[in-house]
C-alpha cells in the first residue's frame, strides 16, 4: 500500500498473508511499514496502520504480527498505541 499526501509519496506497508508454525492458524503479517522523512508526523503511520487492519478483516483474519527492532522506540509506540502487545522477543548472537 502507498500512502500520499497532497500527491506525494509519503509512505508505505506491504502485508502478508502467513500461517503460524506452531497453531497452523492463518494470519495477517506487517511486513513493512515506513514513512518518508518529511510526511513524519502527520498520521501517515496511523493511517498505513488502520488500512492493515481493514485489509486483515477483510480477508477473515483475527489477528495480524509484526515484527519491530527493539530499539525503535518511535515505532514501538505506534502500534502499542494501536493495541499492539509484545508476544515473542526474536533473540540473536553474533
Amino acid at each position: 500500500f502507498i500512502a500520499e499526501l497532497d500527491g506525494t509519496r509519503a509512505g508505505c506497508a506491504l502485508m502478508w498473508t502467513l500461517e503460524d508454525y506452531f497453531s497452523q492458524q492463518w494470519h495477517a503479517h506487517l511486513s513493512v511499514i515506513a514513512v518518508s522523512k518529511a510526511a513524519e508526523g502527520q498520521g501517515v503511520g496511523r493511517a498505513l496502520m488502520a488500512h492493515a487492519e481493514r485489509w486483515a478483516r477483510a480477508r477473515g483474519h483475527d489477528s495480524i504480527t509484526l515484527s519491530v527492532f527493539e530499539g525503535n522506540e518511535r515505532a514501538r509506540a505506534l502500534y502499542e498505541r494501536a493495541g499492539y502487545v509484545t508476544e515473542m522477543r526474536r533473540m540473536i548472537k553474533r
